[in-house]
């Protein structure tokens, strides 16, 4: 006779934590087996999400994102200047496209 295998399936919901889903504790509560805190060592979830993914460590898929605050340091300081102009003109696609070009170009990265 075969054994039967397991099917493992593991749901990862992005910005739904521990902490969260002890408030609301009937969260596919008939769908969900086990529930199990995890720890992460990666941060945010803009290395979280491409590790899950693509199964590779960040060093290997290339996104990291790592934020603390440090004006003094901070590269876009520069950029505080544009908290002056209307929203209409900064939340526009075209603004910011070219905006993120120059930042690219300037500072060789985008964010």
């Amino acid at each position: 006779m075969k054994k039967k295998e397991k099917l493992a399936l593991f749901l990862f919901v992005d910005a739904f934590g521990w902490e969260l889903l002890k408030k609301h504790k009937k969260f596919m509560e008939s769908k969900i087996v086990d529930k199990v805190r995890l720890k992460t060592f990666f941060g945010y979830s803009s290395a979280c999400d491409p590790s899950i993914i693509s199964g590779k460590m960040p060093s290997e898929h290339g996104h990291w994102n790592s934020f603390y605050y440090s004006p003094k340091t901070c590269p876009y300081k520069w950029l505080k200047w544009l908290k002056f102009l209307p929203d209409f003109f900064m939340n526009h696609h075209r603004v910011r496209s070219k905006l993120s070009r120059l930042i690219k170009k300037i500072h060789g990265f985008t964010g």
